[in-house]
């Protein structure tokens, strides 16, 4: 008589060990619904703890202009990443099991870094030479009302060189990519991540099609960079570098040719 584990309670077949899972379009989805309230949320906060102030204070305080706006858009702006980046843990980490170096591709490469450098500053000098190339709009633009003094460049140099590369990279060429590369090819996630880096900052810039065809430019670039090294930190370093070049660019000429800056390239220092 064959006697098999059914035959007794005690015996369990070991069910085999699992590993990460990979995030879809759902948990991208979740990740936008999150991003999309929780910017209502705390622009609706950062207006109502102006008006406060304005009230308490005498002086007052706008969203669009000065120093005062710079300094709530700042800091309403980390807030605002550090909640999606903390979404972004609950679903590669806490859900499918990746470590979030390791899921979101900050992972060495084998190129050298100086690369990457000297990409960033030929993006940077591409860029200016595209703004020449093509009728950019004539209207003032949302960010020339916050670079108004050396001070608010410098805050946005600390912020645009130092923080927002690494966590737009992560989010975009980190979280995204992987999607759109798995179920559509590099080249789909390339342009995809491109596409919504360039939409997401239409707002900034007016929604003028000249700037968001550029940033696309400057987002393909990035997402190529990712793609062909295979992690994020490549296209991190040219981001900061590029974005250094333009604030560099930017501080040391006089506040004469600072009033006379090509709209371009005052817009295309708005936290890239």
């Amino acid at each position: 008589m064959s006697l098999s584990p059914q035959s007794y309670g005690a015996i369990e077949e070991t069910p085999p060990p699992t590993g990460p899972t990979d995030w879809g379009y759902r948990e991208v989805l979740a990740l936008g619904g999150l991003a999309v309230v929780s910017l209502l949320v705390l622009s609706v906060a950062t207006g109502l703890l102006m008006g406060a102030f304005s009230l308490t204070s005498g002086s007052e305080a706008s969203m669009t202009e000065g120093p005062e706006a710079l300094g709530a858009i700042l800091v309403m702006q980390a807030l605002w990443w550090a909640v999606v980046l903390w979404g972004v843990h609950l679903i590669v980490v806490r859900k499918h099991g990746w470590s979030l170096a390791e899921a979101l591709h900050w992972i060495p490469f084998r190129a050298p870094w100086t690369l990457f450098v000297t990409a960033g500053i030929g993006l940077a000098f591409t860029v200016g030479t595209l703004s020449n190339l093509i009728p950019m709009p004539e209207e003032p633009l949302p960010i020339e009302a916050l670079l108004s003094t050396p001070g608010a460049i410098l805050a946005m140099a600390v912020f645009g060189v130092l923080i927002a590369p690494p966590v737009e990279e992560l989010v975009f060429r980190g979280f995204l990519f992987p999607v759109l590369e798995r179920k559509h090819g590099g080249l789909v996630a390339v342009f995809g991540t491109a596409t919504l880096f360039s939409v997401m900052h239409g707002q900034q810039y007016g929604n003028h099609w000249q700037i968001l065809l550029i940033l696309f430019v400057v987002g393909s670039a990035l997402g190529w960079m990712r793609w062909s090294t295979g992690s994020t930190i490549p296209s991190t370093i040219a981001h900061a570098t590029y974005n250094c070049t333009l604030f560099l660019g930017l501080w040391f000429v006089d506040e004469e040719m600072i009033e006379k800056l090509d709209q371009m390239e005052a817009a295309l220092l708005w936290m890239q």
